[in-house]
């Protein structure tokens, strides 16, 4: 179901968390993010009671050190 990005792929996935301390226009907030591989994304809405209806996964561009996707989700 998942494909090319799937379970085996989130085995080797780098885990990345940032910190970030400044906002657009230089606002000072304080928050973390973490990437995450599409296949768990897609779970974890599932795990939440949601239906992932459409899933994009844009190819890193040469050089890149992530994927990015974008997920479509309804409550089921």
């Amino acid at each position: 179901m998942w494909g090319r990005w799937g379970r085996a792929h989130a085995l080797r996935w780098p885990r990345e968390r940032r910190r970030h301390a400044e906002a657009y226009g230089g606002l000072p907030v304080s928050y973390e993010s973490h990437c995450l591989p599409p296949g768990r994304i897609s779970r974890l809405l599932e795990d939440a009671g949601l239906t992932v209806t459409a899933t994009l996964v844009q190819e890193p561009a040469e050089g890149a050190k992530r994927l990015y996707g974008t997920f479509l989700a309804v409550r089921s």
